[in-house]
């Protein structure tokens, strides 16, 4: 019974701390649920002073001499804390002026006039797009000098990108998720979103356009003397440069919605639970926003992107760069840069917009002064002279049998605008007159199957440029091309066919140009070695297209040059070379691994710049035979007429067989400073004149 009676009154005695228990808990919920839900503690003058010292204290450590030098000094890390103050008191305004008075008004007078919330939101945009570009322009500013000439609508294109990027997202958002209906323009929800969404676009188009400039200015030659040049379109040229563009422009949103809710709370969401908005529905408005931002910044970037590529750099006629471009008159480039540099000297920001209009105004009145300027000289006639040489190669004119015609050259022009001599000024910005550039050339020449042209001249007279403008990796401008003129002006065509109707790709990949220059290919994976290089240009539209154009005949006539290899083994290059990162070959081995990969590709013609300037005489002159091999590979006729297919080197005398008849023979032009090569190997020449 004792225990009867213990048991019933421990049951009566726990029943009523469970319920206690349960009555604390509950109103404890309840205190830190009310707690939550409170409004926040308001913030002052004083609050703000406070927090506003904290900054200041990172501003003053900053220009500790330990940082700044020696005191009194004004070094890099005193214009640093100079920057952060200035930032900070610029945030306090801002914030202050559009919480305080725009915000606030904007909900005031927009219940019935959507107008002026999209003006806002537009205006913001162009703000946002001014300093995404001023941004890239500090950090850039020296390509900027040369990208501005032939990009002048970069920052209109900026500020296309910020609308598309905003606008879309913004558009979905009202339609199909929020569905604002009443009203739609609901300044509550636009206002806020939109700046959340700018501010990170902000970030994103600064790092893609330094990433674009660093890709496609800093590191030009690469995509034009080993894309472009090798038959690339320019999308396959760019396609690397973009996605390393866009991957770094990501990396911050990327990162941001990676850690959200794990390292760091998003200010949006601290804002709404101190303004006692439950955390749940805290975190649901920030997911959302997180995923408009990234949307948002993803459209703003690809936008910029293909805006810069086909709009901006590329010439999409000829898939070439604009930047390399040849000016039409070193003067014309000379005194448009002086006059940009007097007005911006002189104009202030009020007047910005009338000398833009004005400068639009006598654009082409001041173009047609400058060309007639009295110092350009007039194009000088360069015509092809006949080799006589002790090479055993016959120009046509004395050739048995008629060769067929390979390149034609007519009267094209090549700008020389030798940096040193066109500079032409002074300190103070003045042209001297008495320093005019080098008269523009005018080159025509008629280059067969089974011949090589040489190109001779002093440095810097023009001939890399002359490779170049073959290649129509330049193109002159106010020519709008060299194959869009008539046939009796400028023209150039291969095996007949005018260039202006052949694919600017394929023209480069039946006529290659192989630059002396040594790249640095670690930038780009793809290419590092010579065999990922190769194996590279095999996958190019063009090269797949040839391939299987012409796949029989490769088999059966060309095997000897199906592997670079193969070809560079008789300039003692060994394979194993080809599996080096570029940058370890020696100057010789990686000139070898070029041209070995240029001839194994058996492009028609092959515009050759110095191709042996870094091997010894042994080398060099190997390679000269295996350049005669290349181009007279042909057909010999038998004695009952039918044709038999050999080797036409005479290999003891390297004379041509007299037999010999060129059906698909190749043709060289050659750029060397050897007089002894240029009679060596060359059946005409063109000299160019300093």
């Amino acid at each position: 019974r004792a225990l009867a009676v213990m048991a019933a009154t421990l049951t009566n005695v726990t029943s009523k701390a469970a319920a206690s228990a349960i009555t604390t808990s509950s109103s404890t919920t309840t205190s830190v649920a009310a707690k939550i839900m409170a409004s926040p503690k308001p913030v002052g003058v004083k609050e703000l002073s406070i927090s506003f010292l904290l900054v200041g204290l990172v501003a003053a450590i900053l220009r500790h001499p330990t940082l700044s030098g020696k005191k009194g000094t004004t070094g890099l890390s005193s214009k640093l804390s100079n920057r952060l103050l200035v930032a900070a008191g610029r945030c306090t305004l801002q914030l202050s002026f559009l919480g305080g008075f725009v915000i606030q008004q904007l909900f005031v007078k927009t219940q019935d006039n959507p107008l002026l919330v999209i003006s806002w939101i537009a205006f913001i945009a162009l703000v946002g797009a001014h300093e995404s570009y001023s941004r890239m322009s500090s950090s850039s500013s020296s390509s900027l000098e040369g990208l501005s000439s032939v990009y002048p609508t970069l920052h209109h294109h900026v500020r296309v990108a910020f609308l598309v990027g905003v606008t879309s997202v913004l558009t979905i958002a009202i339609k199909f998720i929020l569905k604002l209906t009443s009203p739609w323009y609901d300044a509550r929800y636009l206002i806020p979103m939109s700046g959340m969404i700018l501010g990170n676009m902000i970030s994103s188009n600064s790092l893609l356009l330094q990433s674009l400039i660093k890709e496609f200015i800093h590191h030009k030659d690469i995509i034009e003397y080993y894309y472009l040049a090798y038959g690339a379109s320019y999308m396959e040229a760019s396609r690397s440069a973009i996605f390393s563009s866009i991957e770094l422009s990501l990396v911050p949103i990327i990162n941001n919605l990676s850690v959200v809710g794990i390292v760091h709370l998003p200010g949006m969401m601290t804002g709404q639970i101190l303004a006692g908005q439950s955390p749940r529905a805290a975190s649901m408005y920030q997911i959302l926003i997180l995923f408009w931002i990234a949307a948002s910044v993803g459209f703003s970037v690809l936008t910029m992107t293909g805006l810069f590529v086909r709009k901006g750099i590329f010439d999409l006629h000829n898939h070439a760069l604009k930047s390399s471009s040849t000016k039409v008159s070193g003067y014309l480039a000379q005194e448009e840069k002086i006059n940009d540099k007097k007005v911006t000297k002189e104009k202030s920001r009020f007047f910005s917009l009338l000398h833009f209009w004005v400068k639009r105004r006598t654009k082409t009145a001041t173009k047609d002064k400058i060309t007639e300027h009295p110092s350009t000289p007039p194009p000088v006639i360069v015509d092809a002279k006949t080799l006589s040489s002790t090479s055993g190669i016959t120009s046509n004119a004395n050739s048995k049998h008629m060769k067929p015609l390979k390149l034609q050259v007519r009267n094209v022009i090549v700008h020389r605008d030798n940096s040193d001599i066109a500079a032409g000024n002074n300190d103070d910005g003045h042209v001297d007159s008495s320093q005019t550039l080098p008269p523009p050339l005018s080159v025509s020449f008629d280059l067969h199957s089974g011949e090589i042209i040489g190109i001779k001249g002093k440095t810097g007279v023009g001939k890399t440029r002359l490779l170049r403008r073959l290649a129509r990796l330049d193109y002159d401008r106010e020519e709008n091309s060299d194959c869009l003129l008539s046939p009796s002006n400028n023209m150039m065509s291969l095996n007949g066919i005018n260039c202006s109707e052949m694919y600017a790709p394929k023209w480069r990949r039946d006529i290659c140009l192989v630059s002396q220059d040594r790249m640095n290919f670690s930038i780009d994976s793809n290419i590092s070695t010579p065999r990922k290089f190769h194996q590279y240009l095999l996958s190019l539209d063009t090269q797949q297209q040839e391939k299987l154009k012409h796949s029989q005949y490769q088999e059966e006539e060309h095997q000897l040059f199906s592997s670079p290899e193969q070809i560079a083994s008789q300039w003692n290059l060994p394979s194993d070379a080809f599996d080096k990162s570029w940058s370890t070959l020696s100057g010789g081995e990686a000139q070898r691994a070029s041209l070995a990969i240029a001839m194994s590709l058996q492009p028609q013609v092959l515009l050759l710049d110095e191709p042996t300037s870094a091997c010894d005489e042994e080398t060099t002159l190997k390679i000269e035979k295996s350049i005669k091999e290349y181009i007279y590979w042909a057909s010999t006729v038998g004695e009952e007429g039918e044709e038999k297919k050999e080797e036409v080197m005479d290999e003891s005398t390297m004379q041509i067989s007299k037999h010999a008849e060129m059906t698909n023979g190749k043709a060289v032009v050659l750029v060397t400073h050897s007089t002894e090569q240029l009679e060596r190997i060359c059946t005409q020449y063109l000299h160019l004149p300093s």
